[in-house]
C-alpha cells in the first residue's frame, strides 16, 4: 500500500559526476590558500599530470586576483564562485563575482613590452589555458570567466589508431 516513486535525471547526473570542485569563497587574500589548496586537491585527484596541476591552479589564482583588486576593488569584499568540471575532453574553469559588470573591451593583457609590476594575469591565463572567454551574468550584476584546457590525448589511445 505504500509506493516510493524515484526519479533520476540522467543529464543531471552527468553534470554533478563531472563537476571535480564547486568552491564559494569571500574575494579576499586570505581566501586564496584555502582555495588553491582544493583546487589542487580536486585536479590531483581527477589524475592530472603535476605539471597541468600547477598550471591550472596558477590561472584560477590569477583570476580570483584580478577579482579581489577590480571587479570588487574599492567596494569591499563580496564573493567569488570557483567550479571546475572534468567532459573527458577538456576541464573548465568558470570563476564567477556578483560586482558591477566589468567593460568587456578593457579585459586583456598588457604589452609584455610593458615592464612594471602587476598587469599579467590576463596574459598568464591566456597562455596556460586554450580558451578564456569573459562574460556577464543575467541581471546586470557579475562576471562570467570561463577557461577551458584540453585534456591530453591518452596513450592508449594514440596505439589504437
Amino acid at each position: 500500500d505504500d509506493v516510493t516513486l524515484l526519479v533520476l535525471d540522467g543529464a543531471a547526473a552527468a553534470r554533478d559526476a563531472a563537476c571535480l570542485l564547486r568552491r564559494r569563497v569571500l574575494a579576499t587574500p586570505a581566501a586564496l590558500a584555502p582555495l588553491r589548496a582544493d583546487l589542487a586537491d580536486a585536479l590531483r585527484g581527477a589524475g592530472l599530470a603535476s605539471r597541468v596541476v600547477d598550471e591550472l591552479v596558477l590561472a584560477v589564482n590569477e583570476a580570483a586576483c584580478n577579482v579581489i583588486q577590480h571587479a570588487y576593488g574599492a567596494a569591499g569584499a563580496g564573493e567569488i564562485v570557483v567550479q571546475i568540471s572534468n567532459n573527458g575532453r577538456e576541464i573548465e574553469i568558470l570563476v564567477v563575482d556578483f560586482a558591477a559588470p566589468a567593460p568587456l573591451t578593457d579585459i586583456a593583457p598588457r604589452a609584455l613590452t610593458d615592464l612594471r609590476p602587476g598587469g599579467l594575469g590576463t596574459h598568464f591565463m591566456q597562455t596556460l589555458m586554450d580558451h578564456c572567454t569573459w562574460d556577464h551574468l543575467p541581471g546586470g550584476t557579475g562576471n562570467v570567466l570561463r577557461m577551458a584546457r584540453r585534456l591530453p590525448v591518452a596513450e592508449h589511445a594514440e596505439g589504437a589508431r
